[in-house]
């Protein structure tokens, strides 16, 4: 084995990870939405609530741009 080859197999592996945290994000970001709407909507929590929602849109948004 060369090292280009050893190169390659570790950039391909890093592509990898990079792929699976930004699905791990992008679910992150969808659960923050829904329990934030949740605590909004329903006056549990209508400021943490609120922010949440807004939050885990950021996220989203912020993970759709990284993974472009």
């Amino acid at each position: 084995m060369d090292s280009l080859s050893i190169l390659r197999g570790i950039s391909e592996k890093l592509a990898s990870i990079l792929k699976e945290l930004l699905i791990i994000a992008n679910l992150v970001g969808i659960i923050t939405i829904l329990v934030g709407a949740i605590f909004w909507f329903t006056g549990l929590e209508i400021r943490w609530g609120k922010r949440m929602f807004i939050g885990g849109i950021a996220l989203v948004m912020l993970v759709g741009y990284l993974a472009s």
